[in-house]
């Protein structure tokens, strides 16, 4: 039997959506491929109903996660846990993560899809311990609460299935998406073909949501298979200029890893001479408006003290030819 352990992704009382769980063994790396897919089920969560729940499964070379995305309410009665500070409906996706490499029958392990809601309950009552943690606390402490591969769930008997050749799934092609009608036999087809993939092709990615709002949400998302309620008929749509994992992308992980101090390396030396560059430049304008400065101070300087000089030798004449009459008048009264 696989061993599970849980992966969260909603927001508490006052907080912002984040990871709320995620299992004991996930990387920085990890953790940017789950948010990918899981983010892309939240599109448009108004259309979220009961009922309307969007189910998921998404696999990469090491672990497999299964998930719902839904309204809040219907995984908690509790209706203070539905609503955020500003009274608002908190929406959720709650799933299972699994080792792939570690599971040989991995594809027995599946639970139904049958909209069974209640399977993911118990792991959105993780999210309680975090219900009243304020903003501030998460920018001290950002660590997510990890948990051990401790869950067993009810699988079914596959060993005699065979996948439906009206539900193929595109497995690694990143050009394209294959779309579905979103009806319950659709959904189950896709699901059912996905469960008996997972273990054929273990290195390969798989991906798939049950339920998107609209075409232009599954190309912009990272899914690679989908039902939407505006497909009738099956169709494969192109990608355009759209990232998305694929096998390529693994097979050039080493390189990149390789390239990646370089690359730093030689972006903070261009950063140093581009400040050094910026430094001097900036050093040399200022220069040439001082030498400028100090040759209109100068002009400006002789014009000034050439001025006082004429002003003082007027005043100087002034009061010589003043002092020297006044002198005459007190010494012979009479003649004035």
């Amino acid at each position: 039997m696989s061993q599970w352990s849980v992966i969260v992704y909603s927001r508490t009382y006052e907080a912002d959506y984040r990871l709320l769980a995620i299992p004991e063994d996930f990387t920085p790396e990890d953790e940017k491929w789950a948010i990918n897919y899981i983010k892309a089920t939240t599109k448009k969560p108004e259309q979220l109903l009961p009922c309307n729940a969007r189910w998921s499964l998404f696999k990469n070379h090491k672990h497999c996660v299964i998930g719902v995305t839904c309204m809040v309410q219907e995984l908690i009665s509790d209706r203070a846990m539905t609503v955020d500070k500003g009274d608002r409906p908190i929406h959720a996706f709650v799933g299972y993560v699994t080792k792939v490499d570690k599971n040989q029958y991995l594809y027995l392990d599946i639970p139904y899809h049958a909209d069974q809601i209640s399977l993911f309950k118990d792991a959105y009552n993780f999210v309680k311990d975090q219900w009243l943690v304020k903003p501030y606390q998460l920018r001290i402490n950002l660590q997510t609460p990890r948990f051990f591969y401790d869950v067993t769930l009810c699988g079914r008997n596959r060993t005699n299935s065979k996948i439906n050749p009206d539900f193929c799934l595109n497995m690694n092609d990143d050009r394209e998406v294959r779309l579905w009608q979103n009806s319950h036999g659709s959904k189950w087809g896709i699901w059912e073909s996905a469960c008996l993939l997972v273990d054929a092709y273990q290195s390969l990615p798989l991906s798939l949501c049950l339920g998107m709002p609209t075409e232009k949400d599954v190309l912009e998302s990272p899914f690679f298979n989908a039902t939407v309620p505006s497909v009738n008929t099956p169709k494969t749509l192109k990608r355009v200029n759209h990232q998305v994992e694929s096998a390529n992308c693994q097979k050039n992980k080493k390189n990149t890893r390789s390239e990646g101090p370089k690359k730093k390396l030689m972006n903070r030396q261009e950063r140093i001479c581009g400040v050094a560059i910026g430094v001097v430049i900036w050093g040399a304008f200022l220069f040439q408006w001082m030498v400028i400065a100090i040759i209109i101070g100068g002009i400006v300087g002789g014009i000034v003290v050439f001025l006082l000089q004429k002003s003082r030798g007027i005043k100087t004449k002034f009061c010589f030819n003043f002092s020297k009459n006044l002198f005459r008048i007190i010494k012979n009264p009479k003649s004035s």
